[in-house]
């Protein structure tokens, strides 16, 4: 599990039921249950965007400010997802903006809402603080839902399942000399909005050396994956834990190499067998394992990015020396390559898969895309 990658998607986030004082449960406003977008049940990785049945939500940052988008699926339209007239959407008046040093990210869509986590400074106590808010899916009714007490940082993961939003957030150690703090070994926050309990399920101050972040569930478990802090110990041991989520219980679950491992979707493992050109899938409940996919050995790394989704990495070197990565992604539902050749990973990269086609950046303008008629369709702004 790349930690830069983490990072760099930014992973997390939300829905709510009964929180706030005099606010009561929203299930009376549910809507269709057959959508699936609608469904509590859903793990959902919490990256820069979201999907529902309407459309997408995702996050835009500068460098003074992050703003949260709204793209409709049938007209291939963006707008900043805010209902205030003659808004400029460019202060924290707005409702879908956060300014610079707040940081907004983790996104989430659940059955008419959105959840989205803020790392915001608090100039009275000179500290950030971590908040989960929401508001309704067309950006009206924005709530500040909870203030985490156990960490402040902004998470290295997040995820989404059955009312509970699952945080992977490094600890904070102080230095020796008191001139400032450290980032140190993760810990894992579980929140759930039904209740509003925040609980500390795995303590990073416990767990030295080890980095842990969330892998996914099925039915009452949440899978995390465990490895070495050190992102150069990549042939070390890596586990994959299983936490009960009725008994609150914690146990190894598979062990792996740190290079080999990928992802949990739903019940399903995909590893990478030690020293292959493969990737395998591993039933955790029949304990079947299937091929899934291969490749030659001009491909460096590969990851299984979502459930439906792998990035497949080619390394080399320029004149300086400097690393260059070429990039394509594999559908793992329809067992297609997305493009015909790779890229530059600095020109083109694959957010997600929609229900309209892949959610691509290419060339710093977003897009829509379909790989079987390699079509693409620009995702243009409206004020």
């Amino acid at each position: 599990m790349n930690k830069k990658k983490c990072l760099m998607h930014l992973i997390l986030v939300f829905f709510i039921c009964l929180l706030l004082p005099g606010c009561n449960s929203q299930s009376s406003d549910r809507k269709d249950p057959d959508n699936p977008f609608n469904s509590h049940d859903r793990y959902i990785s919490m990256l820069s965007y979201c999907e529902s049945d309407q459309g997408i939500y995702y996050i835009e940052w500068e460098s003074e400010l992050c703003r949260l988008y709204f793209i409709d699926k049938k007209s291939s339209k963006k707008t900043v997802l805010c209902q205030k007239v003659n808004c400029r959407h460019d202060s924290a008046e707005c409702p879908a903006v956060e300014v610079s040093p707040d940081l907004m990210g983790s996104v989430a869509y659940c059955d008419g809402f959105i959840y989205y986590i803020v790392q915001a400074f608090d100039s009275g106590e000179q500290n950030d603080v971590l908040k989960l808010y929401s508001m309704k899916e067309d950006g009206t009714e924005k709530k500040e839902l909870h203030t985490f007490q156990y960490r402040r940082v902004y998470p290295n993961a997040a995820a989404f399942y059955k009312d509970r939003i699952i945080l992977s957030v490094q600890t904070l150690n102080d230095f020796e000399d008191g001139s400032g703090s450290y980032t140190a070994e993760p810990s894992i926050i579980l929140y759930d909005l039904k209740t509003g309990k925040e609980t500390l399920i795995l303590n990073g101050t416990e767990n030295s050396g080890l980095y842990t972040v969330p892998a996914g569930a099925d039915e009452d478990h949440l899978y995390l994956l465990q490895q070495p802090f050190n992102d150069s110990d990549i042939d070390g041991r890596c586990t994959y834990l299983q936490y009960d989520l009725k008994e609150q219980t914690m146990e190894p679950l598979y062990e792996s190499r740190v290079k080999d491992s990928q992802i949990i979707a739903d019940n399903t493992l995909y590893i990478q067998p030690d020293n292959e050109h493969r990737l395998v899938k591993y039933n955790l409940k029949t304990q079947k394992q299937e091929d899934v996919l291969d490749w030659d050995a001009s491909v460096d790394k590969v990851w299984v990015i979502d459930r439906d989704l792998i990035l497949l990495i080619k390394e080399t070197r320029s004149e300086d020396s400097s690393k260059i990565q070429y990039v394509n992604w594999y559908d793992l539902k329809e067992q297609q390559y997305l493009f015909d050749e790779y890229s530059d990973y600095t020109t083109l990269e694959v957010m997600g898969k929609t229900e309209k086609g892949f959610l691509v950046w290419k060339e710093d303008e977003l897009y829509f895309y379909t790989p079987d008629d390699h079509h693409w369709e620009k995702i243009e702004e409206i004020s």
